[in-house]
């Protein structure tokens, strides 16, 4: 019971009874409440701050875990030095720091990225967590003491992995290049934010740069312009886009326009494609064939390799094991456990 209730407080439960606040972020806390009362964001609710502590919990434990686990759970990249610049025109720091994010993990201007979710957990190591929360929120990056990661919304518009993907590189632009004194312990950021133009200059500069880091990390400038010199219309022009990149109908539409100068805007086309099951697999391949059915989608993912990766390494037993999943012990095997890691590749 007590694990419990640390875990949903965001406490750290092996130390309720010996450390004041045991283990928690205080200034997180102060946030997410004044958040809650504040009434500047809507649908911000008590439920919400439930979710999001629940979700600096996980994020501090997998950090946590990964010391533990050592060089097999370590970034196999090198986090970048904080970008302090926002100055004008923002959006093009926003494609440099794209480009520099590729050339740092070596994937070529005119290469897809393949799984987002895979590159955030696995080649930068932080910690990703999947909520179902109120569908005006598409994701946030939270600060638990020095832990950093990322959550993101699986309803509402996160429901297209296309937009997912948009959403998980917006917030990976605040978490990699924002310096820290504009990185509070908890951001959250609306659908109606991701969804804008990068030449939107009506919104903040963070956000501004966060959406050109996001569509030219996925979509870089040049290739984008190389799809556009076949010469065809402005809508074909979209619909290569999307399917070459996999982003979003109103993110490609932007990004042609503002790239090529093309009219993208102008019309309806409610026939744009969809992503079909290989870019859904990609994201989701871990967290839809999750062997224990009860485990929170919170703790799928890169969580739960480690929780998985800590009992092969006969660290942890079954119980704690299950604690940590969140699941009920008798659900929580050894086969179990062994899948989770397959999932990923052992």
């Amino acid at each position: 019971m007590l694990e419990a209730i640390g875990q949903t407080l965001a406490l750290d439960e092996r130390k309720l009874g010996f450390s004041p606040n045991a283990g928690g972020d205080s200034v997180l806390g102060v946030r997410l409440r004044e958040m809650a009362s504040s009434g500047d964001i809507a649908g911000f609710t008590p439920g919400t701050v439930l979710q999001l502590t629940e979700a600096a919990w996980v994020i501090a434990r997998q950090a946590a875990m990964q010391l533990s686990i050592g060089q097999d759970a370590e970034p196999r990249v090198r986090l970048p030095r904080h970008e302090p610049s926002f100055a004008y025109p923002t959006h093009d720091i926003g494609y440099r720091l794209a480009k520099k994010t590729r050339q740092i993990l070596g994937i070529y201007d005119d290469a897809p990225i393949a799984s987002v979710r895979m590159l955030i957990e696995d080649e930068f190591a932080l910690p990703l967590v999947q909520q179902k929360m109120n569908q005006r929120f598409a994701g946030a990056t939270i600060a638990n003491g020095h832990a950093r990661g990322i959550v993101v919304n699986e309803t509402g518009m996160n429901a297209n992995v296309w937009v997912r993907r948009m959403t998980l590189c917006h917030e990976l632009g605040h978490l990699l290049w924002d310096p820290d004194d504009r990185l509070q312990r908890v951001m959250v950021d609306q659908y109606a934010d991701i969804e804008q133009s990068d030449r939107d200059l009506r919104r903040d500069l963070p956000e501004i740069r966060a959406n050109a880091f996001a569509v030219a990390f996925l979509a870089p400038p040049d290739a984008v312009r190389d799809i556009a010199k076949v010469g065809r219309d402005p809508i074909a022009i979209v619909e290569d886009v999307m399917t070459a990149f996999g982003i979003s109908a109103t993110a490609a539409k932007h990004h042609v326009r503002n790239i090529t100068g093309l009219d993208t805007l102008s019309s309806r086309h409610p026939h744009l494609p969809n992503p079909d099951d290989s870019w859904v697999a990609m994201e989701n391949l871990t967290l839809d064939y999750f062997p224990v059915h009860s485990t929170n989608l919170s703790r799928r993912g890169k969580f739960a390799w480690c929780v998985a990766k800590l009992f092969e390494m006969g660290k942890i037993t079954l119980d704690t094991a299950a604690s940590q999943l969140g699941s009920p012990a008798g659900e929580v095997t050894a086969e179990s456990l062994a899948r989770v890691l397959e999932l990923r590749g052992g």
